[in-house]
């Protein structure tokens, strides 16, 4: 098998299982600690199953995935009995997996995207990204305002607290002078 004959294949089983996605991204993820155990809880965490019995299903399914995995030769086992791609594919399956793995980036530009691309509604889609801009700027206008106003704010308390810090010096001062002068 060539790199571009393994590449079709991992891409050909990630297009009809997203399952099998999620898997090949954890074991790409994990690189050397993708035992089969940690494969199972991420598998079934990321899936988010709340029953047990919900989560049985999540782990048998997972089980299924790896040996069917194994079987097609898109992974193998590494000599801690870890699960790795194909010796000699390693860059092929890191580049092919990272295609279709969640990028870290802005979310909201994600989802936003993704939105577009569910939808088709992309011009309805600008008007609304156009119009929550308006509404951050018009917020974070508000916020400097805010902030302005408590800050003037601030000012005049702390001239108020000096103006009574003098006043009561002064009439220590005072005090003072009377005490002494008699």
């Amino acid at each position: 098998m060539n790199a571009e004959k393994y590449e079709e294949l991992v891409l050909s089983v990630a297009e009809r299982s997203e399952d099998a996605k999620v898997l090949l991204g954890l074991v790409c993820l994990l690189e050397g600690a993708s035992s089969e155990e940690a494969l199972t809880r991420n598998f079934t965490a990321l899936r988010g199953e709340k029953t047990e019995e919900a989560e049985e299903r999540a782990k048998e399914r997972s089980k299924e995935l790896l040996r069917f995995l194994r079987k097609k030769k898109i992974l193998g086992r590494g000599p801690f009995d870890e699960y790795i791609s194909l010796p000699g594919y390693e860059n092929v399956f890191s580049k092919t997996v990272a295609g279709f793995l969640l990028q870290p980036g802005d979310l909201s530009e994600y989802l936003e995207n993704v939105l577009k691309t569910v939808d088709g509604d992309g011009e309805r889609r600008e008007e609304e990204k156009e119009e929550e801009e308006k509404e951050e700027e018009e917020e974070k206008k508000g916020e400097e305002e805010k902030k302005g106003e408590e800050e003037k704010k601030e000012e005049e308390e702390k001239k108020e607290r000096r103006e009574r810090s003098n006043a009561v010096i002064k009439i220590i001062e005072l005090l003072l002078k009377i005490d002494i002068h008699g």
